[in-house]
């Protein structure tokens, strides 16, 4: 895992997010319905946690097949850091292709919230004309 000090001497760490599959008021991951094959889309992949103590580190994005995983990261501030408990979407966009047209698996994977333990997961179908 990657760390850093900021210059308030917070120590920040980048692990995978949370993703709030549980709560309503958030939507975890946002994509297009039908996209075109080869043509760049954006996936919007939101996480939450405290606002004093994490901040968006960005995604990976890996395929396979006609699967697309995307893994988004985090900033966060190492145990003993004193945090405000208030919930905040930390929101960023994924730039993703698929090469040829069919139907795709888009899965994004993190942390479950608030546990933090194991994994959460969230599959959305993807149409890809050509």
């Amino acid at each position: 895992l990657a760390a850093c000090r900021s210059p308030s001497g917070v120590v920040w760490e980048r692990r995978v997010g949370y993703l709030p599959v549980g709560l309503s008021s958030v939507q975890a991951v946002r994509a297009p319905q039908t996209v075109r094959a080869g043509e760049p889309f954006e996936v919007a992949v939101t996480t939450v946690g405290s606002s004093t103590c994490m901040r968006a580190a960005g995604a990976e994005r890996h395929a396979a097949g006609a699967a697309v995983e995307i893994t988004p990261y985090d900033w966060f501030a190492v145990r003993g850091t004193a945090c405000t408990r208030d919930l905040r979407p930390f929101r960023r966009d994924v730039r993703v292709s698929v090469p040829e047209p069919g139907r795709y698996t888009l899965r994004v994977v993190g942390a479950p919230f608030p546990s933090g333990e194991g994994k959460a997961v969230i599959e959305l179908v993807l149409d890809v004309d050509g």
